[in-house]
This record gives C-alpha cells, sequence and structure tokens, in this order.
C-alpha cells in the first residue's frame, strides 16, 4: 500500500510539473502572497491524507538546495499551497510557523555518541512563492562559540532569529553535518507537525544531504 501511494505522488507531481514549466514560460510569476499564483504543480489543496503528506514532503525536498558562501550555509526548501483551518488555500507558512532542521556530526562520536545540531527558524515564503526563504546558518559565528553551549540564538542575515541547541560536542565543533530531520511545526497547535526523517531526505533528495565547514 505505502509503495502505491508513493508510486502514485510522483506520477502526480511528475504530471503537473509539465504544467508548472508550461506556467512559467507563458506567464510572469507574482512575487506577491496569492496562494492561486503559486501555479498547479504545487497547488496541493485538493489532496488529503497519506497522499497530502507525501506529496508535501516530496515538494519540499525537491525545493532542497543548500548554498554556501564564506560565512554561512544557505538551506532552501520548496514551498507549495493547502487548504487552512478555515478551508481556503494557503502556503505552507500559514499553517506551520516553524522550521527546525536536525543534524548530525559525520565521522565524530562523544561517548559513542554523535554530536547534534538543531536549527529552528521562522517559516517565511520567500520572494520567489515556490520556495521558502533560506535558512541562513552562520557557521563562522557558530564555531565562535564554546562547542559545550548547548543553546544559542544568533540574528539571521536578512531578518528572523535562529534558535541553535548542539550536542554531544568534544572540545571542537565538527566540520561536516550530515541532514537527518525536517520539522515543521506550529506554536498554537503543537500537536500539528509535518516530520520528514532521514528515510524520507535519502529517498526523495536523492543526493547527500550535508554542511561542510
Amino acid at each position: 500500500m505505502g509503495a502505491l501511494v508513493a508510486a502514485l505522488v510522483t506520477f502526480i507531481v511528475h504530471e503537473t510539473n509539465k504544467e508548472v514549466t508550461k506556467w512559467n514560460t507563458t506567464a510572469t510569476v507574482s512575487k506577491g502572497r496569492n496562494p492561486a499564483s503559486i501555479g498547479k504543480a504545487y497547488d496541493f489543496s485538493a489532496l488529503q491524507g497519506p497522499i497530502l503528506e507525501q506529496a508535501a514532503k516530496q515538494r519540499i525536498l525537491d525545493g532542497l538546495d543548500i548554498h554556501k558562501d564564506l560565512q554561512s550555509d544557505s538551506i532552501q526548501l520548496g514551498n507549495f499551497v493547502l487548504l487552512n483551518d478555515q478551508n481556503q488555500k494557503d502556503f505552507v507558512c500559514g499553517l506551520y510557523n516553524h522550521v527546525t532542521l536536525s543534524f548530525e556530526a559525520e565521522g565524530v562520536a562523544v561517548s559513542g555518541d554523535k554530536p547534534t545540531l538543531i536549527v529552528d527558524a521562522p517559516c517565511t515564503v520567500a520572494s520567489d512563492i515556490n520556495n521558502l526563504v533560506p535558512i541562513k546558518i552562520p557557521f563562522n559565528q557558530i564555531k565562535a562559540q564554546n562547542p559545550k553551549s548547548h543553546d544559542m540564538s544568533l540574528q539571521q542575515e536578512g531578518g528572523g532569529l535562529l534558535h541553535i541547541q548542539s550536542g554531544n560536542n568534544s572540545d571542537s565543533w565538527p566540520n561536516q553535518w550530515s541532514l537527518t530531520e525536517i520539522n515543521l511545526t506550529q506554536d498554537s497547535v503543537p500537536s500539528r507537525i509535518l516530520h520528514i526523517n532521514q528515510q524520507d531526505i535519502q529517498g526523495y533528495a536523492n543526493k547527500p544531504v550535508f554542511m561542510k565547514w
């Protein structure tokens, strides 16, 4: 049954991607915040249950991209439309106001446990409404902190406060971090969680997903 659902989702996204390609070549993409502007490929408002969940995971990971500069790693995720609590079309950030990324260090263990890094940021739609605003993880600022510090807050470039938790670190920061989880949550509705685990990431991203500092 799981394989059938996954196959159906892949077919839906594949077919509707043809529509968004055609749409993007014949119209100017709106820079506003109207969910109708996102195009058919990323409009999941007609989906429900497991099919919606799988389509949401695939869209978020299809948009996954990591860009590195001298100061930070920027992690971008895909945006999509679904129905909100008023049964109206809304972007994913209308239902979830936080994005939390979880990482494990590669090639390092402290007392048998891998060091961990958890980064929490606001969920915000980018100017290109097909994506979310990239989460900029300022590794130079982080590495300037004591690795033993378990909690820190840093101002994200372009706005938004990053909350960062680290665990199982030694006396120095690891150099490579593998993405293991993505969670979208809503403060006002704690039970509302879109959870993407490491198996989902490996299955949908089809590539290693890591930061190298």
